[in-house]
């Protein structure tokens, strides 16, 4: 499972923060990036609903902590433009919910920016000035700011997390799972993998700012409700 994931990971920060990119558009700040209607494509039906848990016992439940995103969704007019733009190109939009960091702090000071997965998903990147990343060519950096962290729902489904073994067992209460990785020898990058409930897809969640990082952007996730979402920007 673990090579799995770390091969998922890694194809998607090459793609997200260098190799094979073209140059960014500009990137707008947090504050500023909740869109307005705007000219463009119409924005893609509703994410549909998948029971993740339907084949967990409610015996194995029992005493797990409740998911960072049980709190409640995001309306999709407060959410960021780049996060609705990332997932209304995605080829797994029906399936893959965008997800938001509310976590105060979390993404502070950081911009915005649509990245595109190799296949199939969906990503955003953000960068933050002067602090620790990947350069537009795909070497880590100390102090390019690009690529700091990132959210990403990727095309991998649930069951593939454990090959064809059954699925890992639950983090939380609702039957998601999170596991959080530290940086692997050779490596600057923490990355977390986690499913969520009514979703079928895997998201991944990496930072250059280390695994106490991670872990703040995780417990501030909320799905963004997208049964009302704006017009977003064609392709």
């Amino acid at each position: 499972m673990l090579s799995l994931k770390r091969a998922a990971l890694a194809s998607t920060i090459l793609a997200l923060v260098g190799c094979g990119t073209s140059a960014p558009a500009p990137t707008p700040t947090l504050e500023a990036a909740a869109l307005a209607p705007a000219a463009g494509a119409e924005a893609p039906a509703p994410v549909d609903v998948i029971d993740a848990t339907a084949a967990v016992d409610a015996a194995d439940l029992e005493g797990l902590p409740a998911a960072p995103w049980s709190e409640g969704t995001v309306d999709s007019s407060a959410a960021p433009g780049a996060v609705l733009a990332a997932w209304s190109r995605a080829e797994n939009r029906t399936s893959c919910a965008p997800l938001v960091a509310t976590a105060p702090g979390a993404a502070e000071g950081a911009e915005a920016r649509v990245s595109e997965l190799i296949e199939g998903g969906w990503a955003v990147e953000f960068d933050r000035r002067g602090m620790p990343g990947m350069s537009p060519r795909g070497a880590p950096c100390a102090r390019c700011g690009r690529g700091v962290f990132g959210i990403a729902g990727t095309e991998m489904d649930p069951d593939e997390l454990a090959g064809e073994a059954d699925a890992p067992a639950p983090t939380f209460a609702d039957g998601s799972h999170l596991e959080v990785e530290g940086p692997a020898d050779g490596e600057t990058v923490a990355a977390a993998t986690l499913t969520v409930r009514g979703q079928g897809c895997v998201y991944q969640v990496w930072s250059f700012l280390g695994e106490d990082h991670v872990r703040e952007i995780v417990q501030g996730l909320r799905v963004v409700d997208t049964r009302e979402s704006p017009t977003v920007a064609a392709r």
